[in-house]
């Protein structure tokens, strides 16, 4: 006798990425920040890249994309917050010294006079998701 093998249907990378696309408009704070993720899906491994602009955003979008019929991993190695950035920034900074993110947009304000604010920007461009710091006056 012959055994039954149950039919597996892989499917379709694009239809996945809908998926992910539609879960991004359909929850507000993901949807403010979609000019902001990339959605890359291949042989059902989701890769999200970008910037959101808080911890709960990405963790949403992070556990609702594993969710999806066909989804096999979710790489989320180039996918920031930047809530977090500002707290990694935060403490390579002297105190005094303001962090704002904005996707990915390290701004910092009020570096004391005398600190050596190359060196300072340097250590903060260094962190994973900075893509570029502002230092104001």
């Amino acid at each position: 006798m012959s055994e039954v093998q149950p039919i597996t249907t892989v499917r379709p990378d694009l239809d996945i990425r809908e998926d992910i696309i539609t879960i991004i408009a359909k929850y507000p704070p993901l949807a403010a920040d979609r000019f902001h993720i990339e959605v890359n899906v291949v042989n059902g491994e989701v890769i999200l890249t970008g910037h959101v602009s808080s911890p709960i955003n990405r963790t949403y979008l992070v556990d609702f994309a594993a969710l999806v019929e066909g989804v096999q991993k979710v790489d989320t190695r180039h996918f920031y917050d930047d809530e977090s950035l500002r707290l990694a920034a935060g403490r390579l900074v002297p105190q005094g010294t303001s962090v704002n993110v904005r996707f990915g947009v390290v701004l910092l304000s009020g570096v004391p006079v005398g600190d050596n604010v190359d060196a300072i920007a340097q250590a903060v461009a260094a962190l994973p998701g900075v893509i570029r710091v502002i230092v104001s006056g």
